[in-house]
C-alpha cells in the first residue's frame, strides 16, 4: 500500500490529519490561557495544595504561555495550509508532551494522582500528535489533495 492509498483511508486519516490537529491546537491554546489567567485551578487537578504556592502559580504561567504558543504556532500552519509546518509543529508538540509524561513518571515528590494524571495525559497527546504527524497528507485544511496521475495502462 503507497502513501497515497493511505491518504485514502477515510475517516480515521480524516481525523489524524484534519480534526485531531485542530483539536490539538485549540485545547492547547485554552490550557494555555487557563494557566495563565488562573495558575491555582489549572494545576490544582494534578498538584492538589501546592498549586497555590507562589514558585507553582509561577511555573503555571510559563508552562501556560508554551502550550499557548505551541497551539498557536499549529493554528496557524493549518490554516496557512502548510502540512510541512503543521507536521513540525505537531512532532514539536509531541515532544513537549513526551517530556512532560516522563517528568511526572519521575517525579517521585509529587503527588501519586497527579503523576497519574500528567503521565496519562502527557503520554496520550503526544501519541496522537506523533499520529497526526506521521499520516500521509492527502488534506490538511479541509481542501482535497490532487489526485495522483492514472498509471498507464497497455
Amino acid at each position: 500500500m503507497s502513501w497515497r492509498d493511505a491518504a485514502n483511508l477515510g475517516p480515521v486519516n480524516d481525523d489524524l490529519r484534519r480534526r485531531i490537529p485542530h483539536l490539538l491546537a485549540f485545547g492547547r491554546i485554552a490550557f494555555g490561557l487557563g494557566l495563565m489567567a488562573t495558575p491555582s485551578a489549572g494545576a490544582f487537578v494534578y498538584l492538589g495544595a501546592e498549586a497555590k504556592r507562589p514558585s507553582v502559580r509561577f511555573m503555571s504561567r510559563v508552562f501556560g504561555g508554551r502550550d499557548l504558543a505551541l497551539g498557536l504556532v499549529l493554528l496557524r500552519s493549518l490554516r496557512e495550509d502548510r502540512p510541512e509546518s503543521v507536521t513540525s509543529a505537531l512532532l514539536l508538540g509531541a515532544g513537549c508532551d513526551a517530556w512532560d509524561a516522563v517528568a511526572a513518571l519521575r517525579g517521585r515528590d509529587l503527588p501519586i494522582w497527579g503523576r497519574i494524571v500528567v503521565a496519562t495525559l502527557g503520554s496520550t497527546f503526544a501519541a496522537l500528535g506523533v499520529a497526526a504527524a506521521l499520516t500521509p497528507s492527502a488534506d490538511v485544511a479541509g481542501f482535497a489533495a490532487t489526485p495522483a496521475p492514472a498509471a498507464p495502462t497497455t
